[in-house]
């Protein structure tokens, strides 16, 4: 099954915004098989999108939240809300 349009997500924090946006990728990754993996395949399957470079370093230099803890996530009607919230806590 693949993601589907309908899906918004608003935040006035981008690094939030951004380790969702990872944890939405690390979702359909579990789902998909991908033929030719790049070199960051393996990177955004195993780490916490709040150990992702761009995201560890925004929250270093003050562009946002530094961690899951702070961030409430609200979800109305997306059948995958269990698994991306645990995706999003890392």
């Amino acid at each position: 099954m693949r993601a589907s349009p309908g899906l918004v997500c608003a935040s006035p924090n981008r690094a939030a915004l951004d380790a969702l946006g990872v944890a939405l990728i690390q979702l359909e990754l579990s789902r998909t098989d991908v033929p030719t993996p790049d070199a960051a395949h393996g990177t955004l399957r195993e780490r916490s999108p709040w150990r992702t470079p761009q995201i560890s370093n925004a929250a270093e230099l003050g562009f946002g939240v530094s961690g899951p803890s702070a961030v409430k996530l609200l979800f109305d009607g997306v059948s995958d809300a269990a698994e991306l919230k645990r995706r999003f806590e890392g």
